[in-house]
Protein backbone atom coordinates (compact mmCIF):
# COMPACT_ATOMS: atom_id res chain seq x y z
CA UNK A 1 0.00 0.00 0.00
CA UNK A 2 1.53 3.09 -1.19
CA UNK A 3 1.76 6.35 1.39
CA UNK A 4 -1.22 8.81 1.06
CA UNK A 5 -0.18 12.44 -0.67
CA UNK A 6 -1.34 15.20 0.74
CA UNK A 7 -4.84 16.25 -0.88
CA UNK A 8 -5.17 12.32 -1.40
CA UNK A 9 -8.59 10.89 0.35
CA UNK A 10 -8.15 8.05 1.85
CA UNK A 11 -11.01 5.21 3.22
CA UNK A 12 -11.55 5.21 6.49
CA UNK A 13 -12.03 1.79 6.96
CA UNK A 14 -9.57 -0.86 5.59
CA UNK A 15 -10.35 -4.24 4.64
CA UNK A 16 -8.45 -6.98 7.29
CA UNK A 17 -5.75 -7.51 4.37
CA UNK A 18 -5.41 -3.82 3.61
CA UNK A 19 -5.04 -2.98 7.13
CA UNK A 20 -1.87 -5.70 7.62
CA UNK A 21 -0.72 -4.13 4.29
CA UNK A 22 -1.45 -0.62 5.59
CA UNK A 23 0.56 -1.43 9.31
CA UNK A 24 3.17 -3.40 7.46
CA UNK A 25 2.59 -6.66 9.70
CA UNK A 26 1.34 -9.80 8.14
CA UNK A 27 -2.75 -10.59 8.18
CA UNK A 28 -2.01 -13.33 10.98
CA UNK A 29 -0.54 -10.78 13.53
CA UNK A 30 -3.32 -8.27 13.03
CA UNK A 31 -5.99 -11.29 13.39
CA UNK A 32 -4.38 -12.57 16.58
CA UNK A 33 -3.80 -8.74 17.95
CA UNK A 34 -7.89 -8.23 16.80
CA UNK A 35 -8.54 -11.96 18.50
CA UNK A 36 -7.13 -11.15 21.93
CA UNK A 37 -9.01 -7.47 21.57
CA UNK A 38 -5.81 -5.41 21.19
CA UNK A 39 -7.53 -3.88 17.89
CA UNK A 40 -11.58 -3.29 17.45
CA UNK A 41 -13.06 -4.29 14.26
CA UNK A 42 -16.13 -2.91 12.45
CA UNK A 43 -18.07 -5.82 11.42
CA UNK A 44 -20.25 -5.56 8.25
CA UNK A 45 -22.27 -9.02 7.78
CA UNK A 46 -19.13 -11.73 8.61
CA UNK A 47 -16.79 -9.48 7.24
CA UNK A 48 -13.88 -7.19 8.98
CA UNK A 49 -12.82 -3.73 8.34
CA UNK A 50 -10.23 -1.61 10.90
CA UNK A 51 -10.33 2.02 11.42
CA UNK A 52 -7.60 3.66 10.87
CA UNK A 53 -7.89 5.81 13.18
CA UNK A 54 -7.90 2.56 15.66
CA UNK A 55 -4.85 1.38 13.71
CA UNK A 56 -3.01 4.55 14.26
CA UNK A 57 -3.61 4.83 18.27
CA UNK A 58 -2.17 1.32 18.36
CA UNK A 59 1.29 1.84 16.67
CA UNK A 60 1.57 5.20 18.90
CA UNK A 61 0.58 2.83 22.08
CA UNK A 62 3.26 0.39 21.33
CA UNK A 63 6.16 2.52 20.65
CA UNK A 64 8.39 2.10 23.14
CA UNK A 65 12.39 3.35 23.25
CA UNK A 66 15.38 0.61 23.58
CA UNK A 67 18.08 1.53 25.64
Amino acid sequence: MTPPRPGDRQPRLLSAKRAAEYMGLPYTSLRDAAFRGELLVVKVASRWYFDTRDLENFIQSHKERLV
